[in-house]
């Protein structure tokens, strides 16, 4: 903020003594000289409430002026210079606008979104409630400490185990592409002036939010952290989540089936229309890369581009084997969003026991079934099971100038 005063005061001093006590005069401030008014005037225009006002106070050609650096409305950067005049970048989600220079690598994402909102989503099983601490910057080789309350209501609440409720601390670094929980290579957190987790580098420790509910106190908390030897930044904030059961986030994401023209589209792309290839099928098998078993509802994250699918509640279920990192089993992406594929599961709904499936360029599908020989002495015997390497999406390509087959999984 001193460097936004700064450039407030050598704008506002290039105007004359009789401006400015015009303008002070309009504000009902009081000074006479000078120095005071300017003072005056930048204290005024501290304040963001004010800020839709300058059209009426200030003369047109000042006005224009101050436009220009007075920061954006919908400016919430994490950093603490909230009046920095920078390149802003604008998230996809909220649409509110940060510093391109304090988000890092994150900016390169192909649909930005910020730090905050990536705090709510990246684990659907704890659905964030209520910021109680707003993300922040944590400093190298200082301290930072964070004050928030804690009131008796949200105390009993959170003890009230009907209500699935907690306090979470939550880290995500800001050089990576985000979207899941990474804690300093070495630091310490405390709370309340207590020392409470060491942080050390370590390949096996496990990146998880903190639960901090029983450490806190009815009243005014504070929260302080420090890092050393760690070159990156990293982004902190104390939020109030609700406990998702399995059965709910089902329910949730079930009900979420992306329309057969949408899937189609898809679909269309991996005919590889580029140069003298042309698709002749595509065989999409219906097994799950978790189970090895039958796929039910043919799921893939929001981000995700592959046509293969896994099954919906395995998905949900194995998120608790794998620290919640939400993450696609196909293609290791980001899946904190999922959607059900509206033309395979149409496809599914059809047959009974379907194992795959052959779609044609021109939209002919012809279901795959496992051919099961087996004689009345081997039923009798229990059957050994054989885990393999499954090929969820092969794809069938006919290149047109040598007429040879190419087969690509």
């Amino acid at each position: 903020m001193e460097g936004f005063s700064t450039h407030l005061s050598q704008i506002l001093s290039n105007y004359t003594y009789d401006t400015l006590r015009q303008i002070t005069k309009k504000l009902s401030g009081a000074g006479t000289k000078k120095p005071e008014m300017v003072s005056y005037i930048i204290g005024y225009l501290c304040k963001p409430e004010n800020h839709s006002k300058i059209g009426q106070v200030f003369p047109p050609e000042l006005a224009k002026e101050l436009s220009k650096v007075l920061p954006d409305k919908d400016l919430s950067c994490i950093c603490d210079d909230c009046w920095k005049v920078s390149n802003l970048i604008t998230c996809t989600v909220c649409s509110k606008k940060l510093h391109t220079a304090c988000m890092g690598n994150l900016t390169f994402q192909k649909k930005f979104t910020c730090i905050t909102c990536q705090f709510k989503i990246l684990n659907p099983s704890d659905e964030v409630l209520q910021f109680l601490v707003s993300p922040f910057i944590i400093p190298e080789n200082r301290e930072k400490s964070v004050s928030f309350n804690y009131s008796a209501t949200l105390a009993n609440e959170i003890s009230n185990v009907k209500t699935a409720t907690e306090v979470q601390l939550r880290c995500i670094k800001i050089q990576s592409p985000g979207f899941c929980i990474t804690w300093p290579k070495n630091g310490t957190l405390s709370i309340n002036k207590r020392n409470i987790k060491e942080f050390k580098s370590d390949k096996n420790r496990k990146e998880v939010c903190l639960d901090i509910s029983i450490l806190l106190k009815v009243g005014t908390n504070e929260i302080g952290f420090s890092k050393k030897q760690d070159s990156e930044d990293y982004c902190l904030a104390v939020v109030k989540v609700r406990k998702n059961t399995v059965d709910s986030l089902f329910q949730k994401f079930v009900k979420n089936v992306q329309p057969v023209e949408k899937c189609l589209r898809l679909l269309n792309k991996t005919y590889l229309p580029e140069k003298d290839l042309k698709a002749s099928h595509i065989k999409i098998v219906f097994k799950c890369p978790y189970s090895l078993q039958n796929i039910k509802y043919p799921a893939r994250g929001k981000k995700c581009s592959h046509v293969s699918c896994f099954d919906l509640s395995n998905f949900i279920e194995f998120q608790k084997f794998e620290n919640y990192y939400w993450k696609c089993p196909i293609c290791k992406g980001p899946a904190y969003d999922v959607y059900v594929d509206g033309y395979l599961l149409s496809i599914l709904q059809q047959y009974d026991q379907l194992d795959a499936v052959e779609i044609s360029e021109d939209g002919t599908i012809q279901p795959l079934f496992e051919e099961k020989h087996q004689s009345e002495e081997k039923k009798s015997r229990p059957e050994k099971v054989i885990k393999k390497k499954i090929k969820p999406v092969e794809i069938v390509i006919i290149q047109e100038t040598a007429k040879n087959l190419i087969i690509i999984d």
